[in-house]
């Protein structure tokens, strides 16, 4: 392994991944300069402007997911059975714009020699975007993931952040409800790749980083 690593944070939001990225690149990047943090997960930019109008078109304006998270989405799915053709399209839009995201903030920065620290990867991108919103079983969702990773890069190592839904919940105060955590949580739990390591959330974030540390620095 050179001294070039490609790790990623995964999980539910509130389990701390974005602050432990954070710190571990921190430290690395006193290691080695040619070192990049980026978010890894998919952000909309030219698909956004569509999503905003589908929203619009098909989503019933008194449903908000921050008011009722389990309406809303039994009302998503609702509309992604009754049309197939449009779950394709959503799917092939967020793929098509995802490939690019990554090829300019991860595969183009390893090209010129760069360690990169990424704060959520395609496992988010897949289970957030895709698999909770089209209603797609755990191993219809890794079986997603899997085929990207024919055309993405493969992490050296992904740390799965874990952490019980409620404490999530109570991080942060921008999560819908603690069963938009729970649905979410069940398909991280499900996946199934081999450069996944599991952390324990709940645990202090110094503890944290020195188990992080290790595990990067067996990769060498």
């Amino acid at each position: 392994m050179s001294s070039n690593i490609f790790v990623c944070f995964i999980g539910i939001d509130g389990s701390g991944k974005s602050t432990l990225a954070k710190k571990i690149f921190e430290d690395y990047v006193k290691k080695n300069k040619k070192t990049k943090i980026t978010y890894g997960r998919f952000t909309p930019i030219f698909s956004k402007f569509v999503m905003s109008i589908g929203k619009k078109t098909f989503i019933n304006k008194e449903n908000d997911m921050y008011v009722d998270y389990e309406k809303y989405l039994k009302e998503k799915k609702s509309i992604i059975r009754k049309k197939p053709m449009l779950a394709k399209m959503y799917i092939s839009l967020i793929i098509t714009e995802y490939l690019l995201e990554v090829l300019f903030k991860i595969i183009i920065p390893r090209k010129f020699g760069y360690s990169i620290i990424s704060d959520r990867y395609v496992y988010d991108t897949v289970i957030n975007d895709i698999g909770i919103d089209l209603d797609l079983s755990i191993e219809e969702t890794n079986k997603i993931i899997y085929r990207l990773f024919k055309f993405l890069p493969k992490p050296d190592k992904t740390f799965f952040v874990d952490i019980e839904e409620k404490l999530a919940f109570s991080r942060k105060n921008d999560i819908p409800s603690v069963s938009y955590l729970e649905k979410r949580r069940k398909y991280y739990c499900g996946l199934e790749f081999d450069e996944i390591s599991r952390l324990d959330g709940s645990l202090e974030i110094e503890t944290l980083v020195k188990s992080v540390i290790e595990k990067i620095d067996d990769l060498r």
